[in-house]
Formats: structure tokens, sequence, C-alpha cells
């Protein structure tokens, strides 16, 4: 099986891995091949798992998380957007994610409220006067929480998710990294 050139010098790159998730990387290679060189999912002779075998290995792992709506390539967006709200650069996801423009680059990259929320707290310790305020939205307070807003004082909203299984959109409108904040959270 051929694999071919990526399709830009940018695509053949090296990464690192996030040190917690080696052990587990680790122990599924002994189990599959313990040459240091070896295909993550190996298939026949030097070559990686065919596609069928992948599909087979993603469909038991969504499964067992409970999420069967999953995409494998719903990690990449994830990972890149996760890459980015540790606060890379535009050029630092680029390498990363082995692409040759930033308009590239940002296709990969969704906006999260827990990275609002960061932003949101940033701004208001940039401004004067007490308080940070979290909040998910100025509509979702009680009389209460607008007056203590109005005071100076912290308000806070109940959360509302954005989605649901039942009304959530179709996958290819959908925010995948959405999908993974959920099984993490």
């Amino acid at each position: 099986m051929d694999l071919g050139q990526p399709k830009t010098d940018a695509g053949r790159r090296t990464i690192a891995i996030p040190p917690k998730l080696l052990p587990a990387i680790e122990e599924h290679l002994k189990h599959v091949d313990p040459n240091p060189v070896a295909w993550l999912f190996p298939g026949e002779g030097e070559h990686p798992a065919r596609p069928r075998t992948l599909d087979r290995i993603w469909r038991k792992a969504r499964l067992a998380i409970g999420r069967p709506d999953l995409r494998f390539h719903d990690l990449r967006h994830s990972g890149l957007t996760w890459a980015a709200s540790t606060g890379a650069s535009v050029a630092e996801i680029m390498k990363r994610g082995g692409h040759a423009s930033p308009s590239a680059a940002l296709r990969y990259q969704h906006a999260t409220m827990e990275r609002d929320r960061a932003l949101a707290n940033s701004l208001a310790a940039m401004a004067p006067g007490p308080a940070v305020i979290s909040l998910v939205s100025v509509e979702a307070l009680t009389d209460e929480g607008r007056t203590k807003l109005a005071e100076g004082e912290e308000a806070r909203a109940s959360v509302t998710p954005l989605t649901s299984h039942d009304t959530e959109q179709s996958q290819r409108d959908s925010n995948p990294c959405r999908h993974l904040e959920r099984v993490v959270s």
C-alpha cells in the first residue's frame, strides 16, 4: 500500500505528544508491535491498517464512550481547537496541524464556552472596578442578579446547554469540539 506524499511540505512533520498519553500509547504498542517505529494501528507487513480496519476500531471506541455520532476527523478538529485554547499562535497551530496556510489552520479551530469565559474574565481584570463576572447570558439572570450586576457585585446565571441529543444539528454543521467537550466534562 503506497501512502504517497502529504498534500504540502507542511504535512510532513514531527509533533510532540502530551506526556500523559505516552503510557497508554506505549501499552497499546506492546500489544500490536514493540518496534519503536511501528504504526499505531499496523496492518500487513510494514503498512498501516487499512481504512476498513480503522473503521472497525473507531466504531468500537465510539460505542465504548457512548458517542456513536463522532467522526474520526472530529479528533483533529478538537485537538487543534484545544491547542489553540492554550494560547498557541496561528503559526504553531499551522505546524502542529501540518497546514501550509493560516486559512487552513483556522478551519480547524472552534470557539468554546470555556475559552469565552476565560476571555471575559481577562477583559474584566483589565477594567477598573470590582468582581469578575461569570455569565452565560444576561437574559438568564434573575431580577436579583441584574441588581447585583448593576451594583458591581458578582452575578451568576444558570448554564443552559447549547445543544442536546434530541435537537442537535446535523453532524456536518455541528462543532465537533462541543461533542468531545461533553465526553470529557
